[in-house]
């Protein structure tokens, strides 16, 4: 038997995995988010709004992430399956490393802008 399709379904179960695990991590934090503690913490309503979206785009990251972790070597079993050349693959991988900085830098810009508003920004630089 050829070990290529083995390797892929193997890469494809992790990312699977990692997905289903961020999605479910995803749904707790959103559902943590919505409870009367958290809303009495944050008093008004755009900063509850910002901390969700930003808890979406560090969804967003962590998908690009598990999405980085794809080999990109040239014998790679993913490529032979998807049937994408290494040039491609190389492409995909630094838009997608790009994307995931870009998305992890606006997700913090948020959450200091929320702890800004709040006036307690030295009480998180502090510990």
């Amino acid at each position: 038997m050829d070990p290529v399709p083995i390797c892929a379904f193997c890469m494809l179960f992790r990312f699977a995995a990692a997905a289903v695990l961020s999605s479910s991590n995803m749904r707790l934090s959103a559902s943590f988010g919505s409870s009367p503690v958290c809303s009495r913490r944050i008093k008004l309503r755009w900063q509850l709004k910002l901390r969700k979206v930003s808890v979406w785009l560090a969804f967003v990251g962590v998908l690009c992430t598990a999405l980085l972790f794809i080999p990109v070597s040239r014998g790679s079993a993913i490529l032979k399956v998807a049937g994408l050349s290494f040039e491609e693959n190389i492409r995909y991988h630094i838009w997608l490393g790009h994307m995931a900085m870009a998305v992890f830098i606006i997700h913090g810009l948020f959450y200091v802008i929320i702890w800004a508003s709040k006036n307690n920004l030295h009480e998180v630089s502090c510990s």
